[in-house]
């Protein structure tokens, strides 16, 4: 199949068939592992959500990112979704992304059409996150909380989704060796580690995704 012809089954599909691929894709679950037994006895966990901002762009779908500051406390300089950790007002992880996304961009968040959710994540940092997938109204007026964020791009989901455009290395960190995903750059933009991790379960999620890097390596502890 082309590329072409991939593009243009892309931009097909609507918001109500990208939500029922969410939903077939079935519940959300917890990857568990010894890692998470030990944080939880020290009381080390920290729970987190991320939104993963789809949107209408040039007639196709495409993903807002941000990119971190050097100032934040984990993951600096990394290229992010907007999110963070779960605060006690929160209701739900949706209301925690949601909460996070008008702080840290100024989403609307009375226009967001939540999609579903994908599994939550381990990080090595101990933060257990929920991705929330979600289409946002586009553009916008960004306003950039400056401490945490020193930009927001988008990037089409018909470069995210070409097996070619991402890999998987083993990288160490902290003493771990953990397979860590990386994709080619898109205007000098590079996404990898966790947020790479995510952006190819959504992928694999919603059938974009032939290569299944998310299904063979479901089990690991990720960046």
């Amino acid at each position: 199949m082309s590329s072409n012809h991939k593009k243009s089954n892309l931009a097909l599909l609507s918001v109500e068939e990208l939500r029922s691929r969410l939903s077939r894709n079935g519940k959300s679950q917890q990857l568990i592992q010894d890692e998470v037994f030990f944080a939880q006895r020290d009381n080390c966990i920290r729970r987190a959500a991320v939104l993963i901002p789809l949107v209408r762009e040039n007639d196709d779908w495409s993903v807002l990112l941000t990119a971190r500051t050097e100032f934040v406390e984990d993951h600096k300089g990394q290229v992010a979704f907007p999110g963070g950790a779960m605060e006690p007002s929160d209701g739900s992880a949706e209301q925690a992304a949601l909460r996070e996304a008008e702080e840290e961009i100024g989403l609307p968040t009375k226009e967001v059409k939540i999609l579903g959710s994908l599994p939550t994540y381990l990080t090595i940092s101990n933060y257990l996150v929920t991705p929330v997938v979600a289409a946002i109204p586009w553009p916008f007026p960004l306003k950039l909380q400056t401490s945490e964020v020193s930009r927001a791009f988008t990037i089409p989901l018909a470069f995210l989704m070409q097996p070619e455009n991402h890999s998987e290395r083993v990288t160490e960190i902290r003493g771990q060796k953990l397979p860590i995903v990386y994709f080619k750059a898109y205007r000098g933009e590079v996404l990898w580690g966790i947020s790479a991790r995510i952006m190819l379960a959504l992928l694999d999620a919603l059938r974009l995704n032939r290569t299944s890097h998310f299904n063979k390596i479901a089990g690991s502890v990720m960046n």
